[in-house]
């Protein structure tokens, strides 16, 4: 009997660190997966077979750009079906929102998804801008200059067994602009 607890005692050690590997696992997977989505929409930024982008009211594939918030316009999904596209911090939700409009009527976006979470237990999304020539610029007024964009996610969960956190982070050179 006296064998029996300290075996147990370790059996249950061992689980909880397999429980503690498998959640940082999931969360590198999520945090890694939605960087990945997103890098790839970024890069095709300013991609407008349709040349929707000349008829907005600011005609810069990048519309919006804050910390916390990416707005753009591209051929993100296929040929010749540009869209307009928000990534979003959602600080009280520790989520990072998606939105897409798929429809552009000549005057208006329209198609909206809504707001879709694409990851949880985010504690942190940081867009950082950057010119051709690599400097930072005047944001709102140099949106047309954006040509490099650092995207920076930290992904932490709190368990029963502790805290853990992943960062992930991505230099993302846009393609579809000159």
């Amino acid at each position: 009997a006296a064998a029996v607890i300290p075996a147990m005692s370790f059996l249950y050690t061992s689980v909880q660190a397999r429980d503690r590997a498998e959640q940082r696992a999931d969360l590198q997977r999520a945090a890694r997966s939605t960087l990945d989505a997103m890098g790839r929409q970024v890069r095709l930024a300013g991609s407008d077979l349709a040349r929707v982008i000349p008829q907005q009211a600011n005609p810069v594939a990048i519309q919006e750009a804050t910390s916390s918030a990416l707005t753009l316009i591209g051929d993100v999904d296929g040929p010749g079906q540009p869209m307009k596209v928000r990534y979003r911090y959602d600080d009280a939700g520790n989520r990072i929102q998606r939105q897409v409009w798929r429809t552009w009527n000549g005057s208006a976006w329209s198609g909206s998804t809504g707001e879709v979470t694409v990851a949880e237990h985010v504690s942190r999304l940081t867009f950082t801008y950057f010119t051709g020539t690599d400097q930072a610029p005047s944001l709102p007024a140099d949106l047309g200059l954006i040509r490099r964009i650092v995207v920076d996610i930290t992904a932490s969960e709190f368990t029963p067994a502790g805290r853990s956190v992943y960062r992930v982070a991505s230099d993302i050179r846009i393609r579809g602009l000159n």
